[in-house]
């Protein structure tokens, strides 16, 4: 069994490589069941949560065991004092793979690292779909991070050419950034005026629904929000004119609450339109299964290492 450190995932992945291979996933029919979640009772002032995300190829309907994995990511995030884990990203994990034709486990990968690499290329592959092709400008609006991984990824998708960075931290993300995409031909830089930066963007990246609360007004037509996290409301305005998009519509909270297009399996198959014009406003937001995404980047990277 192979052990795959963080390192080596990046040594191994490239952004536009992993999203198409999410695409062939999405148009796949492999399994990946809701996760198993388990809470684990601590002292006061702390809390645990365990979760297991399982997937696997569709046997049965490939009629053969000569090909595909079984997978399962195991996550554990630890709080302290009510704060909130990061959206999709464990606290600390790590992702079993075992062959589909025998099941002995053939390596175990750095969970948070995977984590990062499978974010980014599943809102860039959304991005490939919903937003507009001549797409240059993004605002990022607060922290996650994810940041320097997702910018890198939609710039594989999308021909980008300047990155504003607005919030609290804005100053300090958009140092970050700098220094983490240094090969990319990028211009990053820091805004206090979020409403004309956000006027003039063509794809709004937003860490929550909250980020979006001050700029619901004016988002531009023709843009496209990518939400990282669904741990709030979305502002009413957004609603009202945005086409709404998820990863998967049987399990997705924004499915729940909302009217929703598509998911990325429709999309992907050809089933459903993604953006349909130009002036289209249009948000994604992935949720929190993310089994199948998690099987195609382990077994993506199984392969190359």
């Amino acid at each position: 069994m192979r052990i795959v450190s963080g390192g080596e995932i990046d040594a191994v992945l490239g952004h536009r490589d992993l999203i198409e291979t999410m695409r062939r996933a999405y148009r796949s029919s492999a399994l990946a069941p809701p996760p198993a979640t388990f809470q684990i009772p601590r002292p006061p002032g702390s809390a645990g949560v365990l979760r297991a995300l399982p997937a696997w190829t569709d046997f049965q309907t490939q009629g053969h065991t000569d090909r595909g994995y079984i997978g399962c990511q195991i996550s554990l995030d630890i709080t302290f004092d009510g704060s909130d884990p990061v959206d999709n990203l464990p606290g600390s994990g790590i992702y079993l793979l075992f062959s589909g034709h025998a099941g002995q486990p053939v390596a175990m990968l750095d969970g948070r690292h995977m984590a990062l690499w499978r974010k980014a290329a599943v809102h860039a592959l959304a991005s490939s779909y919903f937003s507009r092709e001549d797409s240059e400008r993004l605002l990022v609006i607060g922290h996650h991070p994810v940041l320097p991984w997702l910018l890198s990824a939609h710039s594989s998708v999308r021909n980008l050419r300047s990155v504003l960075v607005a919030g609290v931290e804005r100053v300090h993300t958009a140092k970050h950034l700098s220094s983490r995409t240094a090969g990319a031909a990028l211009t990053i830089g820091h805004t206090e005026d979020l409403k004309a930066a956000a006027a003039g963007a063509d794809i709004i990246v937003a860490a929550t629904p909250g980020d979006l609360a001050e700029v619901a007004e004016d988002v531009p037509a023709g843009v496209h929000i990518d939400l990282l996290r669904e741990n709030g409301a979305l502002p009413g305005a957004v609603l009202e004119t945005c086409r709404l998009f998820t990863a998967d519509r049987t399990q997705a909270p924004l499915a729940q609450q909302h009217e929703v297009a598509a998911d990325l399996h429709e999309v992907a198959r050809g089933e459903k339109a993604g953006r349909r014009y130009y002036s289209q406003q249009t948000l994604f937001s992935c949720g929190p299964s993310t089994g199948l995404a998690d099987l195609a980047t382990a077994g993506h990277i199984f392969l190359r290492t």
